[in-house]
């Protein structure tokens, strides 16, 4: 009996487990790497609306002398009298509730702050001094409020 040797090629079981395994490590990395770039692009998102309501906010208190007391009173103003006070377009910032799972495409607003002035004519008339403008963090996986005016 001649037994020859013959010399088999493949790779071995130990060998494919260590390729998976490192696949699965670098997919691993990945995906949180991805997820983190998610959260700070929604982050980023959610304090540019709030930077948008804010400086609507200041045009108001400019021509009002008061911050509005909700955002329907944003569009007490006409854009004529905020142009060149805000430079972004009065109308398009849109304030929704936030739902779960969609607090970056939201904001809020609510007044924080009231005194009483008195008109020329004499009539009291109550005024906004500060207000709240909030975002959803999702670095920080919470809310962040941003206070303008005097009284929050």
């Amino acid at each position: 009996m001649n037994l020859q040797k013959t010399k088999q090629s493949g790779f071995t079981l130990v060998e494919l487990l260590i390729v998976i395994v490192v696949i699965a490590i670098l997919a691993a990395i990945s995906i949180v790497a991805y997820t983190g770039i998610q959260n700070r692009a929604r982050t980023s998102t959610g304090q540019q609306l709030a930077a948008q309501v804010e400086s609507k906010a200041q045009a108001f208190y400019t021509v009002a002398a008061g911050y509005p007391e909700t955002y329907a009173e944003f569009s007490k103003i006409s854009e004529s009298q905020l142009e060149g006070l805000a430079s972004a377009n009065f109308k398009t910032t849109v304030l929704t509730n936030a739902a779960d799972g969609d607090q970056g495409k939201s904001i809020s607003y609510e007044k924080c702050g009231t005194a009483t002035s008195t008109t020329a004519d004499g009539v009291s008339v109550n005024i906004v001094t500060g207000a709240k403008i909030s975002y959803w963090d999702y670095s920080k996986d919470a809310i962040s409020t941003k206070t303008i005016g005097t009284g929050c």
